[in-house]
């Protein structure tokens, strides 16, 4: 032990002979590596693989026809077409507004990616030399000047070399992340307005719009220049091909985007069950007999859909019901009454799940009234009572993160089929008749193995 220590001593006291040796034998042996911190992280790049195989495999099943254009790609194809009228008539506000935050947010994500990689490579070059000002350092390694002043002044040794460049790894991954979330759009954009520039179509009013545009989105706006202060530096604007490189320069990026899209699509597939009572009945089944029903999340996730359907479609039908002054006879015809806008199955499945006090009493008097005098809306009242029980009680709190985003979605794409209820799509009257047939053999389990796809992505993000 004591040899050890003087080997040490010896070690280090070699710096003020032979300096950059010195410094690099005291880094290796007391201070963090800082070198590999920052290495190219494989794992994601492989998850980065399954989510595009997935996000192709679940388009197969909700579209079966054209699956291989994403759906956030039709969606953006669409809202283009929309602003590229107004761009044709010669109205750039339109445009503008349509796209200034999402150039902001993409090209100021990769402003800020070029400007602090640059800073990150220069800390990692700086460990094992002999730096006496890091400051100069980092101007001579092309680091923004603002940057390498504001860093070079609190770096003093290899331990605060490795700080830094932790401090810098965070800002880079929540960049990668919203750069990730935005870029699709982006990229399909600035294509589409390259063509449409160089179009014979676009002359006149249009090619003025055009420069309007330009001038008042991104980094080409002084006024967006000014939010990103002495960041942006001398740079004029940020092109395509520097953005691109920003979004490719590491898989955090590529698989932030490609996790929204595999959530994407796997919505569409969701919608298709919570659209028609016995699809997800069917789907609800399915769930208690897998893997999923031995974990609440997932249950949660259709919880939080039907909680912000009752809530946005339900809730009022139910309460005039329950409040009303009417007999309970007289209740049930109000209800029948009500259910000709709306799914009377998810209706009654909601309202049997709604928990004030008042509600529970009515939907006991509206079961009993349909045992007595309707059996086959019972029956029907009675599954939909099953469907509520394992789902739970309406909740009353707030919805956060990916809970929040199942049941915006959701509610959104189921929202046409309550207010505009095909023949088709309706529950037969008689229960007597045969179920409708089932979707495709391989169509359940697609959606049970998605939803244990996304409580594992939940998992681990």
């Amino acid at each position: 032990m004591k040899s050890l220590g003087l080997f040490l001593i010896f070690a280090c006291s070699a710096a003020f002979v032979r300096p950059v040796f010195g410094a690099d034998l005291c880094h290796f042996l007391f201070r963090k590596n800082v070198r590999n911190t920052y290495s190219v992280d494989l794992d994601k790049i492989e998850r980065v693989n399954r989510l595009e195989e997935w996000s192709q495999r679940l388009r197969t099943v909700a579209y079966k026809e054209d699956p291989l254009a994403p759906t956030a790609y039709r969606k953006a194809l669409k809202r283009f077409e929309e602003v590229e009228q107004r761009l044709l008539a010669g109205d750039g506000d339109s445009a503008i507004f349509a796209y200034k935050t999402l150039f902001r947010r993409v090209e100021g994500a990769a402003l800020a990616i070029e400007r602090h990689s640059a800073l990150a490579n220069a800390i990692r070059k700086a460990q094992g030399k002999n730096v006496k000002d890091y400051t100069e350092f980092f101007r001579r390694e092309g680091v923004l000047k603002v940057l390498a002043s504001d860093y070079g002044a609190r770096i003093n040794n290899v331990q605060d070399l490795g700080a830094e460049l932790e401090k810098l790894e965070k800002i880079l991954r929540k960049r990668y992340r919203e750069l990730g979330k935005n870029f699709d759009e982006y990229n399909h954009v600035r294509v589409h307005l390259q063509k449409l520039e160089k179009s014979e179509s676009c002359s006149g009013s249009c090619a003025q719009a055009m420069e309007r545009f330009f001038k008042n989105v991104g980094l080409r706006s002084d006024s967006e220049r000014a939010l990103f202060g002495p960041l942006v530096g001398n740079k004029k604007a940020m092109s395509l091909k520097e953005t691109r490189a920003a979004f490719n320069s590491h898989p955090e990026a590529v698989l932030i985007a490609r996790k929204k899209e595999f959530i994407q699509e796997g919505m569409q597939v969701v919608k298709k069950y919570i659209q028609k009572f016995r699809l997800f009945h069917k789907m609800m089944n399915s769930i208690a007999n897998s893997s999923l029903g031995k974990t609440r999340r997932v249950t949660r996730i259709f919880k939080s859909i039907f909680d912000k359907q009752y809530k946005d479609f339900h809730a009022v039908a139910v309460k005039r019901v329950a409040y009303s002054a009417l007999g309970p006879s007289k209740k049930f015809a109000l209800m029948q009454e009500q259910l000709k806008a709306i799914d009377p199955d998810f209706f009654w499945m909601n309202f049997s799940r709604a928990n004030e006090g008042q509600l529970q009493k009515t939907w006991k008097e509206m079961m009993e009234i349909a045992r007595k005098e309707q059996p086959r809306d019972y029956e029907r009242m009675l599954r939909a009572e099953r469907l509520g029980k394992d789902l739970g009680p309406v909740s009353d709190q707030k919805l956060k993160g990916v809970f929040a985003f199942f049941a915006s979605v959701g509610v959104a794409g189921a929202g046409w089929a309550y207010f505009n209820f095909e023949a088709e799509d309706q529950t037969p009257q008689s229960l007597d008749d045969e179920e409708p047939p089932a979707l495709d053999d391989e169509e359940p389990d697609v959606l049970i193995d998605y939803l244990e796809r996304v409580d594992t992505e939940i998992t681990d993000s």
